[in-house]
């Protein structure tokens, strides 16, 4: 799993990319009982989009993450005579990275993170209609913004998207998907770091080897022709440089 395979290779961040990707349990369980479910938008810019991301639901500048967060019910103690009380509180998160949300992205994403006739939240966007195996109640109300009606998996985007600008300052869209299993084990094992970092180490262990060529998507031969444009435009400075210091 951390064998370096490329000696140039960026160490730590290959490393971490590859922790990364063994974030998430193969075998682990789906969300369960009450849940809020939504779509968010996360700034992402390209070379020849504008400077400033339209509003709405537009695609431009921007790309679209789905997310689902439980509610648990557990047991508070209050006073201290012992006596406890039965408080709701938050589960386990899920997010994904996504490229739509049509009902058919939704309904996949139900069944990949939810058990059957989970209860949803959500604000009643019509994607959410005609969901299989899932019961949906809608939270909002006329002149009710989303993050008041649906506020836990608004909290969720909300830190998501602090984090990933206050610590890696912007996300690469290639990578964004590990970015979101990271926070998401984060979250999910907030209150164990020791048996998270046990629980890392393990699933890393049985994850199959994991290339540098994997993860950038390059191969041996694409990095060969980028060295050897660079080679040249190397060299073409230097010519011109020489010529015009020469006073050609």
């Amino acid at each position: 799993m951390f064998a370096i395979s490329r000696p140039k290779a960026p160490v730590a961040w290959l490393i971490l990319q590859r922790l990364r990707r063994s974030m998430v349990d193969p075998n682990r369980t789906k969300l369960d009982g009450m849940v809020e479910m939504d779509e968010t938008f996360i700034r992402f810019r390209l070379h020849d989009d504008p400077l400033n991301p339209t509003k709405g639901r537009s695609k431009i500048g921007r790309t679209m993450i789905v997310g689902a967060i439980e509610h648990v019910e557990y047991e508070a103690a209050i006073g201290p005579e012992g006596d406890t009380e039965i408080r709701e509180g938050l589960g386990r998160v899920r997010l994904l990275h996504v490229p739509d949300a049509t009902n058919a992205t939704l309904q996949k994403f139900c069944d990949d993170n939810l058990t059957r006739d989970t209860l949803i939240l959500s604000d009643g966007l019509k994607s959410y209609t005609g969901l299989k195996n899932v019961s949906i109640e809608v939270q909002t109300r006329p002149y009710l913004e989303a993050h008041i009606a649906l506020p836990w998996i608004h909290r969720i985007f909300s830190n998501f998207k602090r984090w990933a600008m206050g610590v890696y300052h912007g996300l690469r869209l290639k990578h964004l998907q590990t970015y979101l299993n990271e926070y998401e084990f984060r979250f999910n094992r907030r209150r164990s770091r020791i048996n998270a970092f046990q629980r890392l180490l393990g699933l890393s262990i049985a994850r199959a080897p994991c290339s540098y060529w994997d993860i950038t998507g390059f191969s041996p031969e694409d990095k060969r022709k980028r060295r050897r444009r660079r080679r040249s435009v190397v060299e073409s400075l230097a010519i011109m440089r020489a010529v015009r210091e020469g006073g050609f």
